[in-house]
């Protein structure tokens, strides 16, 4: 099978390489991938095209069915957005070439949360003037005179510039301003839930051998103790597609509960003998991931769960607004964050909505 996500540019564009390329991409959209991977499996797709797409009406048609779900489970654009915004911009323009894009089911409301997620992204990184360009196209290359004195003075934290732009957009440009008060109002101040915290991960592409370059995500992570347990031993449910996760994976005497319990018998050694039933819970359901990202924020979530449960004099919470990850060894010890993905998952919570 050939990888379409990797073409060359000088591979020739004849009908017969159109068909096969699009066939191993059809095949790809049929894996549990995540929809993010999907996306930019048909964005590199749609490049490949590049000014033939035109002549391809047929195979954009059938992935234009594809845009709206998977756009629709995506809950934001992870990573840099200036890639996501050229997706945007693509989409736009093949549905001015093809305008029976625009008949499919979803695909004005799947363009219009794109841009959303886009404006959302730039938004947490002060970046205003991008904001503004998405907002209205005819700005991207001529900005208002209010844009161009925001601009010049000194920078401030990314919702103070937002306020200040829609304050100064409001006379001239009120459709900015208002577009600029729907993103302040659903500005991403994560909530402090004392039992849930995000964790960066790499998200696995299935089949493997046509992942191209890790792509990071935020799954947030709950724990809750449910009762005592019966057994000897803790009893923990867990929901979250995990690349490579045996049943093993949540045993008492592994991490991350092993390491969890390491520190009760340390910090309450009377809670050394009793046993929970519990559930361990990861959001993003779609985004398979491979590793042990999680454990470290699933280790203290259990130790806080456990104190909660059997109300502790002394208690402890992780704060929601901070992202957790690491890996535990067996003996409850922090391991290195893997340095080949470490600069893509702070990359993904530098530019989360979440």
């Amino acid at each position: 099978m050939s990888d379409f996500a990797c073409p060359s540019p000088n591979q020739p564009r004849t009908l017969l390489a159109v068909e096969q390329r699009f066939q191993n991409l059809r095949e790809y959209l049929a894996y549990p991938s995540s929809p993010r991977q999907r996306l930019q499996a048909i964005d590199k797709f749609l490049g490949w095209l590049g000014n033939e797409a035109e002549d391809c009406e047929p195979y954009l048609l059938e992935l234009g069915q594809h845009v709206p779900a998977l756009l629709d489970d995506l809950n934001e654009v992870g990573g840099a957005p200036e890639a996501w915004r050229a997706f945007w911009e693509r989409l736009r323009a093949l549905q001015a070439q093809v305008p029976a894009l625009a008949t499919i089911a979803g695909w004005p409301e799947a363009i219009s949360k794109l841009q959303a997620l886009l404006v959302a992204a730039f938004a947490c990184t002060g970046d205003v003037a991008a904001c503004v360009a998405l907002i209205d196209p005819g700005f991207a290359d001529k900005p208002p005179a209010w844009l161009q004195q925001l601009e010049a003075e000194p920078l401030g934290a990314p919702l103070a510039l937002l306020n200040q732009a829609r304050a100064r957009a409001q006379a001239q440009h009120p459709e900015i301003a208002e577009a600029l008060q729907g993103v302040m109002a659903q500005w991403p101040a994560m909530a402090a839930d004392n039992d849930c915290v995000a964790v960066p991960v790499i998200e696995r592409a299935l089949p493997l051998h046509f992942e191209e370059r890790p792509s990071g995500t935020l799954r947030r992570v709950a724990v809750r103790i449910l009762a005592t347990a019966k057994a000897a031993s803790d009893e923990v449910d867990f929901n979250a597609h995990v690349a490579g996760a045996a049943a093993s994976f949540f045993s008492p005497a592994q991490a991350p509960i092993g390491a969890a319990r390491c520190l009760l018998a340390e910090t309450h050694p009377r809670l050394a003998q009793t046993f929970f039933t519990g559930r361990i819970v990861l959001d993003a359901a779609h985004a398979w991931h491979a590793g042990g990202s999680a454990n470290l924020a699933i280790a203290g979530l259990f130790y806080c769960a456990v104190l909660q449960f059997t109300d502790q004099r002394e208690q402890f919470h992780l704060v929601g607004k901070v992202a957790i990850t690491g890996d535990l060894d067996e003996k409850g010890e922090t391991l290195p964050v893997d340095a080949a993905t470490l600069g893509e998952k702070v990359q993904t919570v530098f530019f989360s909505t979440m």
